[in-house]
Formats: structure tokens, sequence, C-alpha cells
């Protein structure tokens, strides 16, 4: 960590000593990862402000923020303007220029506006049991810890469509494109996301990108835990966590993943231990099984196993060994061998080169090339986003921007866009000042009217 990273992150410390060791690590990772791309003390109130809000009414955030600001910028070179505590109101000669010229702000803090369909009184109420709820589940997990993974940290909303029907019966519609429209998370008192939106096709291959800590871990989390509707059947795995050591051998563990397989397997054992396994009722469920297992190619599963272990780095000796005599690295691949096995409709990587070897990197790309479902994948990994991803998801002002290509597209994409947006301001800020001369000119004028009449 770099000298600054480190003095901004202690100059917090000092300040609010006693932060939540949570809060702590997640101011820290938005200050090292994000320090080098703020450009004013507004930007830096709007990362962190919120949390050290909560975690001292009393305390002056803004000035802490300042601090926090001339810490990471020690040379000032980049704007330190902050933003007026009030709007500039023109005369009324220029009301008609107010909304489109006096309103604007800088284009790299400009966020979407859309109008919201939710009672905001009902609005707050939900938040704050929404915000209730989470605390006692905190409360929960800390008293007991008996999972040191299950910590909830975020709040979810979705505002749903009453026209859409549910299916009751555990029926499922064969899965096509997957749309989540009008959905908040946020983080604490801090908004991630505000009325976004996802769509996701059929056979794509989704790179979700963002700073650090605005919340793509978190909107992977929300997809895995239901957190977010989803199509009732609809099958997901996060790779997020990773096995857990015991005498499995790794390749039954990655077979196990397949439950479909596994439970046809056991009922088929059942029937041919039962005492009735020639009557007819008994051989009939029989051969159905037998037909469900020849459909989903189980005799064949061993061998895809095998090639996605070995793919990943696991030699033939390595395969049979107990999970238990594995590292954590490596149990984290065998939690992605599993998920590449099971073939989820939805499947969500996060991070998933971080444990592998060069060798093994090449041989996701090429795996996951073929992939039929959806598949979401966070990465800092340029070239794999290059390799693999067919559109990218930009994770920015509190909304999901899509971009259709890989990370290079989706950067021309987004650059090209920015000069655009530039380009407007700029317009927008000589017409202000135009018409500024403009009032000045008149003002004038008026003044030396009055002074002659007098």
């Amino acid at each position: 960590m770099q000298s600054r990273f480190t003095d901004a992150v202690q100059l917090i410390r000092s300040e609010y000593p006693g932060l939540d060791p949570d809060i702590d690590s997640y101011l820290e990772g938005i200050i090292t990862e994000n320090g080098d791309h703020f450009e004013s003390v507004d930007e830096v109130y709007e990362a962190i402000g919120s949390f050290l809000e909560d975690a001292n009414k009393s305390a002056d955030v803004r000035k802490c923020c300042k601090d926090v600001y001339n810490t990471l910028k020690p040379d000032g070179s980049v704007n330190t303007n902050e933003r007026l505590d009030e709007p500039v109101h023109m005369a009324s000669l220029v009301n008609t220029f107010n909304d489109r010229v006096m309103n604007t702000s800088s284009i790299w803090m400009v966020k979407k506006e859309i109008p919201s369909s939710v009672d905001s009184k009902k609005l707050r109420k939900a938040e704050a049991r929404a915000l209730e709820k989470a605390a006692k589940k905190l409360h929960s997990a800390e008293s007991s810890k008996t999972n040191p993974y299950e910590v909830e940290t975020a709040s979810v909303s979705q505002q749903l469509d009453r026209r859409e029907k549910l299916s009751t019966d555990g029926s499922a519609k064969k899965l096509t494109d997957l749309r989540i429209d009008n959905f908040d998370i946020s983080f604490g008192s801090r908004i991630l996301l505000q009325n976004a939106s996802l769509k996701l096709a059929l056979g794509h291959r989704y790179g979700l990108v963002g700073r650090n800590g605005y919340g793509k871990t978190t909107l992977l989390r929300a997809l895995a835990n239901g957190d977010l509707r989803l199509p009732q059947g609809l099958t997901v795995l996060h790779v997020e966590q990773e096995v857990v050591g015991d005498n499995t051998p790794a390749i039954e563990s990655v077979l196990q993943a397949d439950t479909k397989r596994a439970s046809l397997l056991a009922e088929l054992e059942k029937l041919k231990r039962g005492n009735d396994v020639d009557s007819d009722a008994a051989s009939f469920r029989l051969a159905e099984v037998f037909d469900q297992l020849v459909s989903i190619d189980a005799d064949s599963a061993p061998a895809r196993a095998a090639a996605i272990l070995h793919g990943l780095g696991f030699e033939s000796d390595m395969q049979t060994k107990p999970t238990k005599e594995f590292s954590g690295g490596w149990r984290m691949r065998l939690a992605l061998a599993r998920a590449l096995f099971a073939k989820p409709d939805l499947l969500l990587l996060d991070e998933p080169t971080n444990m592998l070897d060069m060798r093994a990197i090449v041989w996701l790309e090429s795996y996951i090339q073929s992939w039929s479902g959806i598949m979401i994948v966070v990465s800092h990994d340029q070239a794999f986003l290059n390799a693999v991803a067919t559109d990218i998801i930009h994770l920015t002002s509190q909304r999901l921007d899509a971009y259709k290509g890989d990370y290079d597209d989706f950067i021309k994409a987004r650059d090209e866009r920015l000069i655009n947006e530039e380009r407007e301001y700029n317009a927008q800020m000589a017409e202000r000042a135009h018409i500024q001369v403009i009032l000045k000119t008149i003002i004038g004028l008026v003044g030396s009217c009055l002074k002659s009449r007098s």
C-alpha cells in the first residue's frame, strides 16, 4: 500500500476510532483501490461520507473527507472545487436557460434521474424496517458464530410487476433471457444501486466491472442468495467459498455437484435393494430411472469431471485425494470445478483467475467459450475478460450500464461517450458564460438608469 493511502486510512481511523471491522476494511478497500481516481472532495464524500456519518453523527464528516483528499492529492494538481451549498438563481430574463445551464454539474458526478413511482413515506418506512431486520441478522450472526461466511451486510429491495404470474406447481419454462427491473441494493446507509435494471441473454457471458467497493460482489451475492426475484426453477451457483475439507475424494466432490444425477443413482440403488424389485410398479420405476440416467449422460459423468479437474491443474493422483488434504487455493479450484460440472442456468464467478496458474487460465478461457447458460464474471484480469466476455456491465453512479463486446470494446465506447459528454459540458459552460455577460450588461444599464433618475 502506498504511503499516502496508508496515511489516509490512518487519518480516518484516528478521527473515527472504534469503527466496525467490516466497515473499516470496506473503507480501506475504497481508499487503496480508488485513491488515485478521486478528483474532488465531493467524490471522496460520496464514496465514504455516509459511513462516517453513521459512525459519529456529531463529527465534521466533510472536513475529514477534505483532509483525506488532501492526503491523497498532496500536490493539489487535481480540481479541489466543492459543490455549492445552494443553487444559483438567475433573473427572469434567463429563466428559459435555468434548467439546462444553471443546474449543470460536473459530468464526472452526473447521475441519471429516474422518476420513482413509490410513495416516499412508505419507502422510508420500508427502508427503516429493512435496516432494522439486517441489523438483527448481523447481531444474530455475530452472537452465534456458527458460520463465519454468513454475514448480512446488504439490504435489497425490488419493485415487482403485479401483472407477472408465478408458477405454483413447481414447473418452469425453458430459460431464455433473464430480466430484473427496479431494484435497489444498499450497504448500511450507502446506496450501491438505485432503480437498477439487469438484462441477461442466454448464452452470453457478462463481465461485471467497476471500482472496488461499489457493489459488484454484493450484486452477485444478492443474485445467489435469492434476494432478487428470479424465475422459479432457475439454478444459480456463485463460486465464492472454497469446498469444505473432509474425506471425500476430489473427483467424488465434483460428481456430487450434479444433484440430479446423485439423486437418481441413490434411487437406483434403493430400488435394486428393495424386496419388491420384481413387482410391476418397481420394475416400471426402475426403467424410468434408467431412462433418466441415460438422458443426462450419467455414464460419462466421471470422465467429464476428471477432464474439468485436469484442466484446472489436478493430476490423476490428486483427483483421488480427500479434499481435506488440499490447501485453500486448491479447494477454491474444486469449487470452480463443481460449478462448471453442475452447469447451472446462471453461473456467477468472482475473480476466478486469482487462484489459477496460466495453464489453468488458458484452459478455463477455452472451456467457457461454449457455455450454454448465462454467466457473470467479476475480474480485474482484462486479458481474461477480452477472451471470455461477450458483453460488459459497468457498475457506476448507482446504476448498471450495458455495453456490447469485450473489455477493450467497452473502454472505447465508454471513452467516446465521455468525450461527447465533455464536449456538451464545455458548450453549456460557454453558453452560461455568455448569458452571464449579457446579464451583467443589463444590470449595469439598469444601475445607470437608476443613477440618472436620482
